[in-house]
């Protein structure tokens, strides 16, 4: 199978294919793609020098969704994908493409970090056609893909019921399925929302008069919704500041109950990964069904530990120990916690020993006795301790101090001549020294997808470059940036490892670093 190149012209990137001269293009195709804007699908482009062809595809501060899902994605990443494979099927039926020419290929898949919203190459070559399943790809995508742990993955279930079917896919269904989707998300928001906002006072009534009318609190809109806000708030005329009681457990979820599947291992119960590589009905019953009971816990242990929080903080105060420290006077702790003679006289002693380096403490009638200071004497060279010598409870004392002849000095680890080289980069701009800790190293201006997040620079792109570190030696590998990555003053090509090395100047845009190896 032919390759793609990549072709770096102005601000923009390309990627390109050169048509053989033995290959036919599907001129119908060609002109749709090369006259409109389609959605879905990369911003398409036509060049013939001489016998020589060229289709060049607009990737521009775009990265391939195979690198996408490298990491762990979100929710809104991960529809963002699935949304625009639908766009491209949608747009190929729309506008008479072929949908066997669109390449269904994660490594030919053009993402924006930010949204997740990607684009595909639709190829107008009559012997380029493919056969590949969209349903088949898409199960296959997610089989592979990582999911965020932290958020509900009930929408993984849905979107796995819908390509498990038995109904032929249809590009508009599914599409219509991920917006129901997204919808629910902003509904779930919007009601988390008005919880967080309840819990700080008043009632659900005095603080949102509107409900009454609306799908949230009715339960005329979704479902799920409706039921676990209405299942949170018991009364919404009792006050939502009243605490409820310590000890009380969190209700269970009404949900319908649903058997474990014998067959499935206690450590991999309701979890995603099992569900998503051993799935059927039953497993995908079960994990929403225990996924909302986990969220309805969560609900009511959050709406019983904020109340409770100013009382452990008074608490916490109040509480003393019960016990004096050596050398310091009684206090108000001591005192409380010093035992009593049965005729209310003097206080017996505290302990049953005497700190060395401390006269004893003579018998007094008052309750709080000035604590007397006494000097003890320098102990002796070679003193063990306990002969002379004064404990000190507060440093640290260093074993062999002194440099004796004939001892071994223990090297660090950096020292060592076998010891792997620590590679960093410093910005120059304020000589900020960045550890390059892990293989792939990426840098850029999107908080949720970079490691070095460089916030303060309009040029840099999303996902401008990575360090890439394989077997102790490192490349740097531009990402489509906009503004381009360049190494001792010399372009790089997009999406190709350049070896660096100790000293080398990396610049992005027009931000400098240096590569460094200690």
């Amino acid at each position: 199978m032919k390759e793609f190149s990549i072709e770096n012209q102005g601000a923009n990137s390309y990627l390109v294919y050169e048509v053989d001269a033995e290959e036919k293009l599907d001129a119908i195709s060609l002109g749709m793609l090369t006259g409109n804007r389609i959605r879905g699908l990369a911003a398409t482009s036509f060049m013939q020098l001489d016998d020589r062809k060229f289709i060049r595809f607009n990737i521009t501060a775009k990265i391939t969704a195979d690198q996408f899902f490298s990491r762990p994605v979100t929710k809104k990443s991960f529809l963002g994908v699935f949304s625009g494979i639908a766009d491209a099927l949608i747009s190929a039926e729309d506008y008479m493409l072929d949908p066997r020419s669109l390449i269904l290929d994660l490594n030919e898949i053009f993402t924006d970090v930010s949204t997740g919203e990607s684009e595909l190459i639709c190829l107008p070559i009559e012997d380029r056609k493919s056969d590949r399943d969209p349903k088949q790809f898409l199960k296959e995508t997610m089989f592979g893909a990582q999911f965020d742990p932290s958020e509900d993955g009930s929408y993984v279930t849905k979107i796995l019921n819908y390509l498990n079917g038995n109904t032929a896919f249809s590009p508009m269904d599914f599409k219509g399925l991920l917006e129901d989707i997204k919808k629910e998300e902003k509904l779930q928001e919007k009601a988390e929302r008005r919880q967080e906002s309840a819990l700080s006072g008043g009632t659900e009534a005095s603080l949102f008069p509107e409900s009454a009318g609306s799908g949230i609190g009715n339960g005329s809109g979704s479902g799920s919704i409706s039921a676990s806000y209405s299942s949170y708030h018991p009364a919404s005329a009792a006050p939502l500041s009243a605490s409820p009681a310590p000890s009380a457990e969190p209700e269970e979820s009404a949900e319908e109950s649903v058997d474990i599947p014998e067959d499935i291992p206690k450590e991999e119960r309701i979890s995603l990964f099992y569900l998503l590589q051993h799935y059927n009905g039953d497993r995908a019953k079960q994990y929403m069904a225990q996924q909302k009971q986990l969220k309805a816990r969560k609900a009511a242990l959050k709406q019983a530990s904020q109340p409770a929080s100013g009382k452990q903080k008074q608490k916490q105060k109040q509480k003393s120990f019960g016990f004096s420290v050596p050398g310091l006077g009684g206090g108000e702790q001591n005192k409380a916690a010093a035992p009593q003679k049965a005729n209310g006289g003097a206080p017996k002693a505290d302990f049953g020993f005497q700190v060395p380096g401390r006269a004893p403490a003579p018998a007094a009638e008052s309750r709080n006795p000035a604590p007397q200071k006494e000097t003890a004497p320098p102990p002796k060279a070679g003193a063990p301790i306990g002969q002379n010598s004064t404990l000190n409870f507060g440093e640290t004392t260093v074993l062999g101090g002194g440099a004796g002849i004939g001892e071994t000095t223990v090297l660090s680890h950096t020292e060592r001549p076998d010891a792997p080289k620590s590679p960093f980069l410093i910005r120059l701009k304020n000589n900020e020294r960045i550890p390059i800790n892990k293989p792939v190293f990426r840098l850029g201006k999107e908080k949720s997808f970079v490691d070095y997040l460089i916030s303060d620079n309009g040029a840099i792109s999303r996902s401008h470059a990575n360090i890439v570190g394989r077997n102790g030696s490192y490349y740097v590998v531009d990402n489509n940036s906009t503004n381009h990555t360049f190494l001792n003053g010399k372009m790089l090509e997009s999406n190709v490892e350049t070896a660096l090395e100790d000293g080398s100047r990396i610049r992005l845009g027009n931000e400098d670093f240096e590569f460094k190896l200690l």
